[in-house]
Parts: structure tokens; sequence; C-alpha cells
């Protein structure tokens, strides 16, 4: 009787890690199915808001080249965007000043969210660090082409759109775009030779 338990649990413990195993190699295969496929979309349109929070001054693409830029386009009252949240906190806190920045492109829905204090009360509430642009005037939404709420674009070190999502869930697909566009190297593109005539 004593072997047959102990047949019945080493089979179980057998058929658990087989699975366990398959379940990681799913996993593995659809990261690398998103490192794959990580094709240059061309130049990223450039940020053009005036009105941030949680930075002095505006940020530009142009100023970011050598960086993985992840933007993530929400609204206050997006129950999907409050579940991407804390990813995104953590991200910032692993890997804000080692090649990545992230940064919230914040386009209402509503009319109250067009309001600045609305915006920033919530930034505080959800501890929100990273830099947030203001889109009311819907110039960044538009020039992403964005259609919901959340979605992230990814662009890398060049300024080049390299990979999209829309919708929650998506924490691994973006942290395998990014650990992997971390990852390409980067040289910064020579300038043209001025020409002096003195």
């Amino acid at each position: 009787m004593l072997k047959q338990l102990l047949r019945i649990a080493l089979l179980a413990v057998t058929l658990s890690a087989v699975f366990t195993l398959s379940i990681h190699a799913m996993y593995a295969a659809s990261l690398a199915a998103v490192t794959d496929s990580l094709p240059d979309r061309g130049v990223a349109p450039e940020l053009t808001n005036t009105v941030w929070l949680n930075t002095p001054k505006p940020l530009r693409l142009a100023d970011l080249r050598g960086q993985v830029v992840v933007l993530d386009f929400w609204t206050v009252n997006c129950y999907n965007c409050e579940h991407t949240i804390p990813y995104l906190r953590d991200l910032y806190a692993r890997l804000n000043g080692k090649g990545v920045q992230i940064i919230g492109v914040h386009f209402p829905e509503f009319g109250y969210e067009r309001e600045l204090q609305t915006v920033t009360d919530y930034a505080k509430q959800w501890a929100i660090q990273y830099p947030i642009a203001i889109d009311n005037d819907a110039v960044t939404w538009n020039a992403y082409e964005m259609h919901a709420w959340p979605a992230f674009e990814i662009v890398d070190k060049f300024g080049h759109r390299r990979f999209r999502l829309i919708g929650e869930g998506g924490d691994q697909a973006i942290e395998a775009a990014v650990q992997s566009l971390l990852a390409e190297p980067y040289t910064m593109p020579k300038q043209p030779d001025t020409l002096s005539f003195f």
C-alpha cells in the first residue's frame, strides 16, 4: 500500500514538473516572439505637449536619444489604465536613469478629466512619479493614431517606433520589448562636419 502511494505521489510530482516546464516553454516562446518581432515602424512623432507633471520642463524625444522610451496613453477615469499603474511604477523604479524613460500621455475621455488638478490629484493618489504629458488637445494621441486606453508605444534609442500594444495585461510583453531594445547597441549619429571659411 505504501509503495502504491509513493508511486502515485511520484507520478503526481512528475506530471506537475512536466506541466510547469510546458508552461515555461510556452511563456518563453511567446516572449521570444515579442522580442523577435520589433519591426522598425519609422521615426516616432515628436512630443509637443507644453503642460507636464512630474518634470521641471517638457520632454522631447529628440533629447532622449540613447534611451528606450515607453509612452503610456491613459486617462483618469479608465479602470483598465489603473491595472497597468503598478507595473509601470515598478518599471520606473527599476530602470529610470538606467536607459529607460517612461512618459504618461494623459488624453481625457470626459470633460472633468481635462482639469489639471484632477490629473495631479490622481497622480498623487497612485504615487505616479514618472513624467506625464497633458494632451487635452489630442495632438500626441492623434499623432500616434490611438483609439483606446490604455495603449503603449515603445520608442527605441534612435527615436523609432518599435512596439505597440493596446489594452491591459501586456506587462510581460512590454518588459520583453523594453529589455530587448535596451540590449540593442547605440552609437550617437555622427554630426555633419561644419565648413569653415576662416
